[in-house]
């Protein structure tokens, strides 16, 4: 039994106004469809970046930009990539945020681009960095977002700061009975309370 809800194109779009190279990247099913309705349509470029288009590249391999395609971020671009080794773009396979090309990165060290690298947000990236400092481009790891983290140690001293009155509140007698699951009772009536 299919569970998908089915769709279609709104009723008011004129499919002759379509810009055909946008809707190449539009990851949407019927987009997909549509496409796959229309081959002479396609834009291969964008088409090869879209993360829900891997089946309509597989049957259409001469079409494939690997470079693009070294660029899409999920798994099954990762694993079509793996079956073509000698398409890899590892410049653009560097920068792809998918924790799938990391490992292909890490399988093939001495493919790995720094540069770009440095500016992948993904965390197996910034690992990756951290175990290979002196290989960093710090230009470009300066422009990369998550080479910031939560100081947990500042947020739990923060918290400190009204942990009492929080206890307080919680645990007042009026909120006791919120507490039955623990085993307690409550204890006190709707008019004991302040």
């Amino acid at each position: 039994m299919n569970t998908e809800l089915p769709m279609c194109l709104l009723d008011w779009i004129d499919k002759d106004k379509l810009d055909w190279s946008q809707l190449s990247r539009n990851p949407n099913a019927e987009a997909i469809a549509l496409l796959k309705e229309n081959p002479l349509k396609i834009d291969w470029y964008y088409l090869s970046l879209n993360v829900n288009a891997i089946a309509l590249l597989k049957e259409n391999p001469l079409k494939i930009d690997w470079r693009c395609l070294s660029c899409n971020p999920c798994a099954e671009a990762i694993a079509l990539l793996r079956e073509n080794p000698l398409q890899i773009d590892w410049t653009n396979l560097s920068e792809n945020p998918c924790a799938e090309a990391i490992a292909l990165l890490k399988e093939n060290p001495l493919q790995i681009d720094w540069t770009n690298l440095s500016e992948n947000p993904c965390a197996e990236a910034i690992a990756l960095l951290k175990e290979n400092p002196l290989k960093i481009d710090w230009t470009q790891l300066s422009q990369n977002p998550n080479i910031f983290t939560y100081d947990y140690e500042k947020m739990r001293k923060n918290m400190l700061l009204f942990n009492e009155d929080l206890m307080k509140e919680r645990f007042h007698p009026r909120n006791l009975r919120k507490f039955s699951s623990w085993g307690h009772s409550g204890g006190i009536e709707e008019d004991d309370e302040e």
